[in-house]
């Protein structure tokens, strides 16, 4: 019978993204205020009516002050990241609970709690976990886990140490990365553009976009902000230049952290009641804008000891939840499981908790595949789902590296179901 997935867990990834989304707007605009004010003075610079010395001890100052200032972003960026995760950690632990009593009525005796110590968002934000896992290994996560006995369970320096980008990076080493960019960046379209005679406005365009204007009819960050915009259209306001990249970076770099505190903070909520669930589901968001990595995986039941923790990659929404384990819960606890219809939800509604990303999609129609699978790819689907069924028709599109088949790899494969249908 199929685990119930609750409508909250749904509900619960939507609020994840309208946080995320808070976080990066204000490092958005925090980085773009940087960039601006640096504009601006390269502006004064170039128009005014300077001696060439004095333009070149000028330039040094602004390129020199506007690494400084990216500098100082990052340290700011990582303050705040690591407040936001700790009190991030402590609120979606309470959720992981608040679904365990949902899914097992009568628990409230049974289920552990956690509690978040100061190390977890050091070791997340600006800690390598190959340096710190070295001195840690000692650790018997095991032991505390099991030695507790309707205890509190600490999250931990070791635990969050485990918690990088999907890249292996810390998040402060990633910021620093934007930063460092940057600043390569916004030295070369100006130096390039000083030795070839480049007008002003095509370097502004360059570095900002042309929406993003210093003429008095100007549209300033603080303009922006004023007149909230998503974080997306601040982004996109930057048109194909530095601010808009570094945006779109800043953005991935959040949601894909926010994700991944979440789903950490689960999993060891549901690791400190193993006595009561030993695996849990795969959830991936059921609507067109979910990976072929994470719809692969939809629905499968994984062991907490070697099953594959979201974020998969960048900007990732999946999730997870915990399979109870009902026998146990009826033989120790006389807990029985509720007689009632498992339910997930999805981006139509609910459906039957036991319908997978696979399912799903093959009843929406044709604009919903290709948005999903692209055009050529989608076309394989349907012949695939009659072969083998949905639920392994969606596996078919990634190899067991866990990475997405190209479509050569998908025509070698599979062009013999075209010729004979």
């Amino acid at each position: 019978m199929p685990t119930d997935i609750p409508s909250s867990v749904y509900k619960n990834a939507i609020d994840l993204n309208r946080y995320s989304n808070s976080v990066a707007k204000r490092l958005v605009i925090s980085y773009n205020r940087i960039v601006l004010d640096a504009v601006r003075e390269l502006r004064e610079m170039v128009e005014g009516d300077y001696i060439s010395s004095y333009r070149a001890q000028r330039l040094r100052q602004i390129l020199g002050s506007f690494k400084t200032s990216l500098d100082s972003w990052v340290g700011d960026a990582s303050s705040l990241m690591k407040g936001e995760i700790t009190e991030l950690a402590e609120v979606e632990a309470e959720f992981a609970i608040a679904q365990l009593l949902k899914q097992v009525p009568g628990a409230d005796g049974i289920v552990r709690e956690i509690t978040v110590s100061p190390q977890f968002a050091e070791a997340i934000v600006s800690t390598d976990p190959t340096e710190l896992n070295a001195v840690l290994l000692q650790d018997d996560l095991e032991k505390k886990i099991l030695g507790a006995r309707r205890a509190t369970f600490n999250l931990g320096t070791r635990e969050g140490a485990l918690v990088t980008l999907p890249n292996g990076e810390p998040l402060e080493k990633a910021f620093r990365g934007i930063a460092a960019s940057s600043a390569q960046k916004f030295r070369l379209v100006v130096q390039d553009g000083l030795l070839t005679g480049e007008p002003i406005d095509v370097m502004v365009k360059k570095l900002v976009g042309k929406q993003l204007r210093f003429s008095t009819e100007a549209t300033t960050v603080g303009q922006i902000a004023a007149l909230r915009l998503s974080t997306k259209q601040i982004a996109e306001s930057g048109g194909d230049a530095l601010t808009r990249l570094a945006n779109h970076q800043v953005m991935a770099l959040v949601r894909t952290s926010v994700n991944q505190v979440s789903n950490i903070a689960s999993q060891q909520t549901y690791k400190s009641n193993r006595e009561i669930t030993d695996n849990f589901i795969f959830v991936a968001t059921l609507d067109s804008r979910t990976s072929l990595i994470c719809a692969s995986k939809d629905g499968k039941e994984f062991s907490y000891d070697d099953g594959p923790v979201p974020p998969l990659h960048f900007n990732c929404r999946s999730t997870t939840v915990a399979v109870p384990n009902w026998k146990k819960l009826k033989t120790v606890y006389g807990i029985e499981r509720p007689d009632k219809e498992a339910m997930r939800a999805s981006s139509e509604g609910l459906i039957p908790a036991g319908e997978d990303y696979g399912q799903w999609l093959s009843k929406q129609g044709m604009e919903v595949k290709e948005q999903v699978l692209g055009k050529s790819k989608a076309r394989y689907f349907d012949l695939l789902v009659d072969k083998y069924g949905p639920k392994q028709a969606i596996r078919k599109f990634v190899s067991t590296d866990g990475s997405e088949k190209t479509l050569k790899e998908l025509r070698a494969a599979y062009s013999v179901l075209k010729t004979s249908s």
